[in-house]
């Protein structure tokens, strides 16, 4: 059985589950992101999401970039090295919400 990788942008733990949706049984991937994630920016109204099997190997693609979060003057907040995208402020970035580089130190 497929496993699921974390939520690229929180760490997030995913999982496969079984279960009925729609009145049918399916076999769904379940993610509970952690407050500030991208995906919850994003307009769900929980912290929970469904993955459906079909999507499982696009879930488990992740980019091999990095990039750094970084300060300028003539920007109010972090910004990422490899995009450019204004970073929000009030939470600790893991990856970039824009491109999905992983920022390191």
């Amino acid at each position: 059985m497929i496993e699921l990788k974390p939520c690229p942008f929180c760490g997030g733990e995913a999982e496969v589950c079984e279960g009925g949706i729609n009145g049918k049984m399916k076999v769904y991937g379940l993610v509970e992101h952690k407050d500030g994630c991208f995906f919850l920016a994003d307009g769900l109204p929980t912290k929970y999401q469904h993955i459906m099997e079909s999507e499982f190997d696009a879930w488990n693609t992740r980019a091999e970039r990095t990039c750094r979060i970084v300060e300028y003057d003539e920007a109010p907040f972090p910004v990422c090295s490899e995009c450019g995208a204004v970073q929000p402020d009030d939470f600790t970035v893991y990856y970039c919400w824009n491109c999905g580089a992983k920022a390191v130190e």
